[in-house]
């Protein structure tokens, strides 16, 4: 007997399916964790009840930022706000709906600090905004901004956001060009 030839997708409905890559159960388990720790803290900042976030940095800022909702004074209050945002911005973000990013934005931008914030930070601002909202068009306008104004040098972490976010933001609108100059 002669084997059949294939025609179209005949012969590939009739092979064997290939058994999907084994799930990797630990990676589930700690996206989970991460989901249900950002839920949280998005509910803490809210001032609705939840549990606290197991991690200490994230917790810690997030005692900032709500004890700096009414009053911000002094300029140590004013940095560690701004760290405190980006911390929440870093944990949160990936985890939370375009929707509760506005929300948890809008609520953080019309605290004390926020209103007193400098231009910088509110670009910052801007561009966790965009970055919760998944707009690639902002994303890369606010970093590219940010990365424009010059960066201290002992503050790798967020240098490697802005890049990681003009990079992302580039790929995302289509423009592949643009990721490699960031």
């Amino acid at each position: 007997m002669r084997p059949r030839r294939c025609r179209r997708l005949k012969c590939w409905t009739r092979r064997a399916a290939v058994p999907p890559p084994p799930r990797n159960a630990q990676a589930d388990v700690t996206q989970l964790k991460r989901w249900q720790m950002a839920q949280s803290a998005y509910a803490l900042l809210l001032g609705q009840p939840a549990l606290a976030p197991g991690d200490a940095s994230l917790r810690e800022a997030l005692v900032v930022l709500h004890a700096s909702h009414q009053q911000c004074e002094g300029e140590l209050l004013a940095r560690s706000w701004d760290a405190a945002a980006f911390r929440v911005a870093v944990e949160l973000l990936p985890q939370l709906r375009a929707a509760q990013t506005a929300q948890l934005w809008a609520h953080l931008g019309a605290s004390a600090c926020a209103r007193a914030a400098s231009p910088r930070t509110l670009r910052w601002l801007a561009l966790y905004a965009a970055v919760g909202q998944r707009d690639g068009d902002g994303m890369l306008r606010d970093a590219r901004a940010l990365l424009a104004e010059g960066m201290d040098s002992a503050d790798q972490e967020r240098f490697a956001y802005l890049v990681a976010s003009a990079m992302l933001a580039a790929l995302a609108i289509g423009e592949p060009q643009a990721a490699l100059e960031v």
